[in-house]
């Protein structure tokens, strides 16, 4: 993953270990989870072996981690309801960039109004991508996205009839964060499609 490409799709069946994996990416490339350093997590097992050029990625990244798995929803709107709180939710975690000197007051207002809940659709359609560019320019580093079971509502959307605003959404959504996005690191996916 690190001298891979800059977005990655890892395409396994159900019960492959997919979400185990993310995890385990999510605690190597963060400083902390929850609170809580993973700093030594991974002393004691065979990649701290590997040496400096993989030892010195850890612990080093802003992490944006996200699942797609319980958006099954049988509309759009609900769908659409569901994906608005789990963006709500990685922004709450990144909440301390309203208050950050090195973001500008636009792009605080961009925060609050996700927060708020008064974005609209090309907003969050744009709040991944938007969330690298202010996690770069407060952290110095570029983020890192995992996105686990991304295919979840497309296939949802699919097989309930909405299929069509659903890849609308998610080509926008997916575009704008992992096309060209000169403000992240790396991004990996998981999904069974």
């Amino acid at each position: 993953i690190i001298n891979g490409a800059e977005v990655i799709l890892f395409t396994r069946p159900r019960r492959f270990g997919k979400t185990l994996n993310m995890s385990m990416l999510r605690y190597f490339f963060t400083q902390e989870v929850d609170g809580q350093s993973t700093k030594e997590l991974f002393y004691h097992l065979k990649v701290a072996k590997t040496g400096e050029n993989v030892l010195q990625h850890q612990g080093k990244y802003p992490v944006i981690f996200l699942t797609f798995k319980d958006i099954k929803e049988t509309s759009f709107e609900k769908a659409y309801e569901k994906i608005y709180k789990l963006i709500l939710k990685i922004y709450g975690e990144f909440s301390y960039l309203q208050t950050s000197s090195l973001l500008l007051e636009h792009q605080k207002d961009f925060i609050k109004r996700i927060l708020k809940r008064k974005a609209d659709q090309g907003d969050l359609e744009n709040s991944l991508q938007e969330l690298t560019e202010y996690l770069f320019q407060h952290h110095g580093v570029k983020p890192i996205i995992l996105i686990d079971e991304y295919d979840t509502p497309i296939q949802a959307g699919y097989l309930k009839g909405y299929y069509d605003e659903a890849i609308f959404f998610f080509r926008n959504f997916f575009g704008a964060a992992l096309k060209d996005n000169r403000f992240l690191f790396k991004a990996v996916l998981t999904g069974i499609l």
